[in-house]
This record gives C-alpha cells, structure tokens and sequence, in this order.
C-alpha cells in the first residue's frame, strides 16, 4: 500500500522532477521517466529488476 492517496500521474511527475531540478530538464523522453518511475515503486514487490530494468524500452535503440 502507498503512503499517498492518490494516483501520479506522468505528466504531474514530470513537472515535479522538472521544477526541482536545477537546470530544468527533467527527463529526456518519456521513457526515462517511466523507468525512474518504475524503480521507484513504493512496494519492492511491484519494482523492476535490475534484469527488468536493463530490459527496458529506455535502454533499447529507437528509431527516429
């Protein structure tokens, strides 16, 4: 069970991670922030892998 009682969404997990980084980035493509949120996963049980993670679409050449 998460500590939060709602649901975060992509979009208001981008604008968080954005607006606290000092640069204002945030992620490069929506990838990245599917894996960083993947890893953060409040039950261990739900987190990815390393196996998972390296698995990862992220991690996979894209086609442009």
């Amino acid at each position: 069970m998460s500590p939060a009682s709602w649901k975060c969404s992509e979009e208001f997990f981008s604008r968080q991670i954005r607006s606290r980084d000092p640069l204002k980035l945030g992620f490069p493509n929506v990838w990245a922030l599917r894996l960083v949120r993947d890893l953060l996963r409040w039950d261990p049980g739900d987190r990815l892998s390393v196996d998972d993670a390296l698995r990862h679409p992220y991690f996979q050449p894209h086609k442009s």
